[in-house]
């Protein structure tokens, strides 16, 4: 079966039970007022009667007596029946005397309507009936002690046209009420299902995929309002976990770039030194190499593996970043101090200088080899990109509630959209700061990044003023937690 419209579904049963109850209550009135008009005429015939007989004592029950019995009553006619005097009028009582058989022996000058019917049947009988045709009758019956019957009827004509009129009025009105029930019916269905109309507009729209949609539903049955404000309730959660699943989406697809680049950059890395030792491995086999070759190969084997166990480490710290930490009190200044060491020793050519603190201690709580670790990377990152001449500064100072440990160059600088994609592996700069001799691989930052991470630090890339980049590495200071 198809499905019908709400509306329909609501003014159908709606017309239908108000219609019917409408015909129930016109039956009912209709019903009512013949009932009442019936008894009226009763009232009417019983009113007759009691005037038309004379109820002395020698006539039971106030009936007429015998033949011939001149009591004062009514009247005896010539052949000595009794001849009650009834109102005159076309609509008033009218009278007939039935002899035994159901034969008409008598009937009153405006009887002549109640004489003409079928009267047979109330021979012999007492009560009040009613008599169809047209007009309709309602007789009262009443039995003489010489067998014969009395019977008074009243027509029914002026009450079948008074209830013609009802009728009619009662259709008029029904019509009416049909009508005005329709117009009511139809304005408070269509108030309930306008608000369900829209409902259902946005709900095809958003299963349609437009998440977008906005229920507005300011107006309405309580629960229409309602369950607008639901409907848009859920599309607001639907449009974020679709939005949480396709950022969550794009996250996965650059952690797989990113993993697929961090793989690709590794093996790169790993080629060349590997490439090196295949390259004196095929020298010496083939015989190829002298005295001098061949000490000159193992040098640079012995090279080549320190750079690829270099790099294996740089690698494992990156990916266990927390191996065989300890944590105890550290004085940055002597962090500071010790790289300062390091660098010269490992960049002679380079300049490189020692700022102490001018705030007092710089302790911090962390691991101090991977502290140490962190600054010589960012160290080492500021001296490989220096020109020679230039200084290198390494400075320490407590700000607020953190330690500050910077590293200033005046090389050529980064492209500040670069700084956060610096810490990235295997990352480096731009031609610029091009790899050089003393370039590795490009794990320092990263190194340097995630040590930090680990001891709720952060590294800051800047220019530095004159052009340059500063490095700064903000740890908590241990007097301020």
């Amino acid at each position: 079966m198809k499905n019908l419209r709400l509306r329909v579904m609501l003014l159908v049963p709606l017309i239908t039970a108000m219609t019917l109850g409408g015909i129930g209550l016109g039956l009912f009135v209709h019903a009512r007022v013949e009932a009442d008009l019936v008894a009226a005429g009763d009232d009417e015939l019983t009113r007759a009667l009691l005037s038309a007989f004379d109820r002395s004592p020698g006539t039971p029950q106030g009936r007429p007596g015998p033949a011939g019995d001149r009591r004062d009553g009514p009247p005896l006619a010539d052949d000595g029946a009794f001849r009650p005097e009834l109102p005159a009028g076309e609509n008033g009582p009218q009278e007939v005397v039935l002899d035994a058989s159901g034969t008409v022996i008598f009937q009153s000058e405006d009887g002549a309507m109640l004489a003409a019917r079928d009267l047979s049947a109330y021979a012999g009988k007492e009560g009040t009936f009613s008599v169809g045709g047209d007009p309709r009758f309602r007789i009262a019956t009443v039995l003489r002690p010489d067998g014969a019957t009395n019977v008074i009827g009243l027509s029914l004509a002026e009450v079948d046209a008074s209830l013609e009129s009802l009728r009619r009025s009662l259709w008029i009105g029904l019509a009416g009420l049909i009508a005005l029930q329709v117009l009511v019916a139809g304005l408070v269905v269509r108030s309930v299902t306008r608000p369900v109309a829209r409902l259902a507009q946005a709900s095809h729209r958003i299963a349609a995929g437009d998440l977008e949609t906005s229920i507005e539903m300011s107006s309405g049955p309580r629960e229409a309002v309602d369950l607008g404000a639901d409907v848009n309730a859920m599309v607001s959660r639907l449009r974020s976990i679709i939005s949480e699943r396709e950022a969550a989406a794009k996250e996965a697809d650059q952690a797989r770039a990113d993993m697929q680049r961090f793989m690709a950059d590794a093996s790169h890395e790993f080629r060349t030194p590997l490439t090196a030792l295949k390259g004196f491995t095929d020298l010496y086999q083939s015989g190829m190499l002298d005295d001098a070759g061949l000490e000159n190969a193992m040098t640079r084997i012995g090279v080549e593996s320190e750079r690829l166990t270099a790099l294996a480490n740089d690698l494992l710290h990156v990916l266990r970043p927390t191996d065989s930490q300890t944590i105890e009190t550290v004085d940055m200044e002597a962090i500071a101090s010790a790289v300062v060491q390091d660098l010269r020793a490992a960049f002679p050519r380079k300049d490189v200088r020692y700022v102490p603190s001018r705030s007092g201690s710089c302790m911090v709580s962390g691991d101090p080899s991977r502290l140490h670790q962190a600054v010589l990377n960012l160290g080492a990152n500021a001296c490989q990109h220096s020109p020679e001449g230039e200084t290198v500064f390494v400075s320490v100072s407590q700000v607020g509630s953190v330690v500050v440990l910077a590293v200033v160059d005046h090389g050529p600088g980064i492209d500040p959209s670069m700084a956060e994609s610096m810490f990235a592996p295997f990352v480096r700069a731009d031609r610029s700061r091009a790899r050089s001799k003393h370039d590795g691989a490009g794990l320092g930052l990263t190194i340097a990044q995630s040590i930090a991470e680990h001891h709720d630090a952060r590294i800051e890339l800047s220019e530095t003023p004159g052009g340059g980049l500063t490095a700064a590495f903000e740890i908590p200071s241990l007097e301020m937690t």
